[in-house]
C-alpha cells in the first residue's frame, strides 16, 4: 500500500508556520520534513512526526523575546508565496518557477526580516517581480512593480524589433503613429515585418500581404 503524504502547507504549530514540503530531504532520507517559518523570522526543517506532536514548537530561538511583527500581512504572504512556487513541486506554479530553476537567495529564504528589509512595504497596486525573468528572487533582481510593468516583463512577452529597436509588442504600440495592440498582434502571426506590422496603415499591410501571398 502507497504512503500518503498529507500535506500540511498553510498550518500552525505553535512558533512554526508550514510552507512547503522539504524535497531534498525527503530524497535523501526517504522520510517527510516540511519547511516552516518560525515567529521569529527564521526557517527551519521539521519531520513531520514530530509536528503531530508539536515537539518542536519553534526553531530553537527565543522566539518568545524576539518578533519580527509581520505574521499576517502582506509582506508575509509574499514571502510565503514566493517560497512555495520555487521550492514545492505541488504548487500549480512551481513549473514557472522552480522548475524552471528559479530559487530565492539564502538569506531571503531564512528569514522574512531580511526580505521586508530589502524590499520595504509593497506599494498599493504593486507586486512583487523579477527584473530579469530568468534571475532568481534577490535584493539585486527584484522591484515592486505594477500589473503593466510584469505584462512587459514575462517570458511570454512577444518581442519585436523594429529599425534596431527591440521591446515588448505592448509598448510599441504606445509609441506615437503605432497601430493598436490588437492589429499589431494579429499582423506579427503572418508577417516578419515588425516595423510594417507596428506603423504600417491597412493598405501598406495589405498591399504587402498579398504581394507576398501572390509570389509564393
Amino acid at each position: 500500500m502507497q504512503y500518503v503524504i498529507k500535506d500540511k502547507r498553510g498550518q500552525r504549530f505553535g512558533k512554526l508556520l508550514v510552507l512547503a514540503m522539504d524535497h531534498d530531504k525527503y530524497e535523501t532520507l526517504k522520510k517527510v520534513y516540511w519547511i516552516c517559518e518560525c515567529d521569529c523570522g527564521r526557517l527551519t526543517s521539521v519531520y513531520t512526526g514530530d509536528l503531530r506532536t508539536n515537539r518542536p514548537g519553534a526553531c530553537g530561538c527565543q522566539q518568545n523575546k524576539i518578533k519580527h511583527g509581520l505574521c499576517g500581512t502582506r509582506i508575509h504572504r509574499i514571502h510565503s508565496q514566493m517560497i512555495d512556487r520555487c521550492t514545492n513541486p505541488r504548487n500549480t506554479r512551481y513549473h514557472y518557477y522552480g522548475g524552471r530553476g528559479i530559487t530565492v537567495c539564502d538569506e531571503w529564504l531564512e528569514s522574512v526580516t531580511a526580505f521586508h528589509r530589502d524590499m520595504g512595504d509593497p506599494p498599493d497596486g504593486m507586486s512583487l517581480d523579477r527584473i530579469n525573468v530568468n534571475g532568481s528572487y534577490c535584493k539585486e533582481n527584484c522591484r515592486w512593480a505594477t500589473q503593466k510593468q510584469q505584462m512587459r516583463n514575462t517570458t511570454r512577452s512577444k518581442m519585436l524589433t523594429v529599425d534596431g529597436v527591440t521591446k515588448p509588442m505592448v509598448e510599441w504600440a504606445e509609441t506615437a503613429g503605432a497601430q493598436d495592440y490588437f492589429v499589431i498582434r494579429s499582423r506579427v502571426r503572418v508577417c516578419s515585418d515588425h516595423k510594417l506590422c507596428v506603423f504600417g496603415t491597412e493598405a501598406e499591410y495589405k498591399n504587402r500581404v498579398v504581394s507576398t501571398e501572390e509570389l509564393g
